[in-house]
C-alpha cells in the first residue's frame, strides 16, 4: 500500500498537516485541488502540483509482485541394472600320474642344469664400484676446473679493474700537470709582460730626465718647427 510518506518531498510532520486537511492517502492527494494544498503552510503551487504528479504516477504504477517459489522438476531415480551371471569357469580335469612323474623330472633336470652354470656377477659388483668411482673422479675434476676457471675470471676482472683505476689516475695527472704548465706559462708571460711594461717606463723616466739636464734648449728639430710657423 502506497503512503504518503513515499512520495519525494513528503516526510512525517508534512503528512500530518495533511491528515489535518483531510488528505490521508495519496489517492486523496492527487484528487485534491491545488489551491487545497496552498492553503496549508509551506506547500505552494508549483510543490502541490509535482506532489499531484507524484501521487498519481504512484496510483498508477502496478503492485510489485511476489516472488514465485520455483518448483523442483521430479528426479529421476536409477534402477540398478541386476549384474550379469558369472561366466561358467570350466573345471579342470585331473592330471594322470604318468604326467606327473614327467613335470617332476623336468623340474629335477632344470634344478641341476641351473646348480651347474655359473652364476651371472651382480649388477651392484667390482665394476659397477669401479664405474661410480670414475664417475667421482670425474665430478670431481669437473668441479676443480670450474673452480680454476672463476678464479682467474675474478683475477682477470681485479686486474682489469687496477688498469682502469691506474689508466683513470694517470689521465687525472696528466690533466692536473698540464693545468700546471699553463698556469705556469701564463705567469711567465705576465712576469715578462710586466718586465718589458717596467723597462718601457724606465727608458721613458730616463729620457724625461734628459731633457730636463738641457737647461730647457729646444733641440734643432724644434727650432725649425717654430720657425717654419711664424
Amino acid at each position: 500500500m502506497v503512503r504518503l510518506i513515499d512520495i519525494p518531498g513528503i516526510g512525517p510532520a508534512m503528512a500530518a498537516k495533511l491528515a489535518g486537511a483531510g488528505i490521508a492517502d495519496p489517492a486523496g492527494l492527487a484528487a485534491a485541488p491545488v489551491a487545497t494544498l496552498t492553503a496549508i503552510p509551506g506547500i505552494s503551487p508549483a510543490r502541490a502540483a509535482a506532489w499531484k504528479s507524484a501521487a498519481a504516477a504512484k496510483l498508477a504504477a502496478p503492485a510489485p509482485r511476489r516472488p514465485v517459489a520455483a518448483t523442483r522438476a521430479p528426479v529421476k531415480r536409477r534402477t540398478a541394472k541386476p549384474a550379469p551371471a558369472a561366466n561358467a569357469v570350466p573345471i579342470e580335469e585331473k592330471a594322470s600320474a604318468g604326467k606327473v612323474a614327467q613335470a617332476a623330472a623336468l623340474a629335477e633336470k632344470k634344478a641341476e642344469r641351473e646348480k651347474a652354470e655359473p652364476k651371472p656377477a651382480k649388477p651392484g659388483g667390482k665394476k659397477t664400484a669401479k664405474m661410480a668411482a670414475a664417475k667421482k673422479a670425474e665430478a670431481k675434476a669437473a668441479a676443480k676446473k670450474a673452480e680454476k676457471k672463476a678464479d682467474a675470471k675474478k683475477a682477470r676482472k681485479a686486474a682489469e679493474k687496477t688498469a682502469s683505476a691506474e689508466k683513470a689516475e694517470a689521465k687525472k695527472a696528466s690533466a692536473k700537470k698540464a693545468k700546471a704548465e699553463k698556469q705556469a706559462a701564463k705567469k711567465a708571460k705576465a712576469e715578462k709582460q710586466a718586465a718589458k711594461k717596467a723597462k718601457a717606463e724606465k727608458a721613458a723616466g730616463k729620457k724625461a730626465a734628459g731633457k730636463k739636464t738641457d737647461g730647457g734648449k729646444k733641440p734643432k728639430s724644434a727650432k725649425k718647427k717654430s720657425a717654419k710657423k711664424t
